[in-house]
C-alpha cells in the first residue's frame, strides 16, 4: 500500500465590516490591485457592503444603501396541481416584505422547483424538465436576526397550522387581503 498524501487547504476570508460576523472568502480577489466587487450581503445583521482591493494587499469596504432580510414565504402548488404548501425561505434586498413585493415572478414564473427543494435532482411536468409556474406564492414574513434561539422553539416568522388552513380553498385573488404590511408578522 501506499500512503495517500494529507492536504489542509486554507481560505481566507473578510467579516462583515458592520457586525463582525459573516464569512466572506476573499481569496479570488486577493492579489488584484483596484479590483471592485459588492454588493455582498451579511446574512448575520443585514448590512451591505461593496469594497475594492488596493496595491497593498488591503481590501477596503463602504456601506450599500440597501440591507438584506431573510424572508419566510408560505408557498402552495397550484391548486389545479395538488394542495401542498411549502415553507420556503427567501430574502428581501430595498424592498418592503409581502407577496406583491417578494415577487410573483420570482416564486409564480421565473423559478424552478428545484430552486425551492434543494436536495431534489429532477423535476417533470408531462414532458417539460425544467418547470415554472407551478407554485404561487400566499404570504411572505420577515425573520427576526435576534434572538436566533426562540423561547420554547416558537419561531413568530414560522407558520402554523392554522396559518395553513385559513389558506385552504383560498384564491390567487385573495392575495391581497392577506398580505401584510412591512415589518409585520402574524
Amino acid at each position: 500500500m501506499k500512503p495517500a498524501p494529507i492536504l489542509t487547504p486554507t481560505w481566507r476570508y473578510i467579516a462583515c465590516p458592520e457586525c463582525g460576523k459573516g464569512e466572506f472568502r476573499v481569496d479570488h480577489i486577493l492579489g488584484k490591485a483596484d479590483y471592485r466587487f459588492g454588493t455582498w450581503y451579511c446574512h448575520d445583521c443585514g448590512a451591505g457592503f461593496d469594497g475594492t482591493t488596493n496595491a497593498a494587499g488591503e481590501i477596503l469596504t463602504q456601506p450599500a444603501k440597501d440591507r438584506y432580510v431573510s424572508t419566510r414565504c408560505l408557498v402552495r402548488l397550484k391548486p389545479d396541481v395538488a394542495n401542498l404548501f411549502f415553507e420556503v425561505e427567501h430574502f428581501a434586498i430595498g424592498r418592503p416584505i409581502g407577496v406583491e413585493k417578494a415577487g410573483r415572478y420570482w416564486f409564480e414564473e421565473g423559478t424552478c422547483v428545484l430552486n425551492f427543494l434543494r436536495h431534489g435532482r429532477e423535476t417533470w411536468e408531462g414532458d417539460d424538465h425544467d418547470p415554472h409556474g407551478i407554485f404561487e406564492i400566499l404570504e411572505e414574513r420577515p425573520v427576526p436576526t435576534q434572538p436566533r434561539e426562540f423561547p420554547g422553539g416558537n419561531d413568530p416568522a414560522a407558520f402554523s397550522q392554522e396559518d395553513i388552513r385559513g389558506w385552504m380553498g383560498r384564491s390567487p385573488a385573495d392575495h391581497d387581503a392577506f398580505d401584510q404590511p412591512e415589518g409585520e408578522g402574524n
